[in-house]
Order: C-alpha cells, then sequence, then structure tokens
C-alpha cells in the first residue's frame, strides 16, 4: 500500500468523525472517573469520622466503574492484560457489593 491509499483509508474510516471531540469525550470520561473516586473518598473517610461506621457502596460504585473500563478497554483493544486486570476489579465489586447489601440488611435489622 502506498501513502496515497493509507491516507485514503483512514479518511474513510474517520469519516464523520470528530477526533478532537472523541479525545476530549475520552479526558472526560477519565476527569469523572477520578473525581467520583476523590468525592467517594471524602464522604467515606467523613462518615467513618462522623458516625463511626463504614459505608462500602460507595466503594461498590467505584470498583464497579474500574472493572467496566478495564474489561470493555481489555477487549476493545484484544490486551488481556487489561481483561485481567477488569475481571480482578470485578470480583472486588461483587465483594463489595455483597458486604455493603450485608451491612445494608444488619443495619435494617433484618440480619
Amino acid at each position: 500500500m502506498n501513502k496515497e491509499e493509507i491516507l485514503a483509508k483512514a479518511q474513510k474510516e474517520n469519516k464523520n468523525v470528530d477526533l478532537i471531540e472523541v479525545e476530549i469525550d475520552k479526558k472526560a470520561g477519565d476527569l469523572a472517573a477520578f473525581i467520583s473516586t476523590m468525592v467517594c473518598f471524602i464522604l467515606y473517610v467523613a462518615e467513618n469520622m462522623i458516625c463511626h461506621t463504614r459505608n462500602y457502596s460507595l466503594w461498590s460504585v467505584i470498583v464497579t466503574l474500574i472493572a467496566v473500563i478495564n474489561v470493555y478497554k481489555g477487549v476493545k483493544l484484544k490486551d488481556k492484560k487489561k481483561i485481567i486486570l477488569g475481571i480482578c476489579w470485578a470480583i472486588i465489586s461483587v465483594v463489595s457489593i455483597a458486604t455493603a447489601v450485608i451491612t445494608l440488611l444488619k443495619t435494617a435489622g433484618v440480619m
């Protein structure tokens, strides 16, 4: 393939796609995930210090977010390391969700 063919193929593949918008969307998602993690951390610490309780629900959301991001990227990029990392985070997510539900049930007096 010569340069012109490669350029034509790339232009055809990227038709109607604004690469700047794609990059901005990616950075926005990364920033949202980071800020959400920081908010959960602050709320978790505040609740622990003020109420002397631990809110596992907050961490369930964050670890699920991290799991989904890693699995999705791993599948799309065919990166086995990211898929394995995502599966590990998914396991942590399931444990965290189970802990959150058990804590809620104990708080409600069901258990």
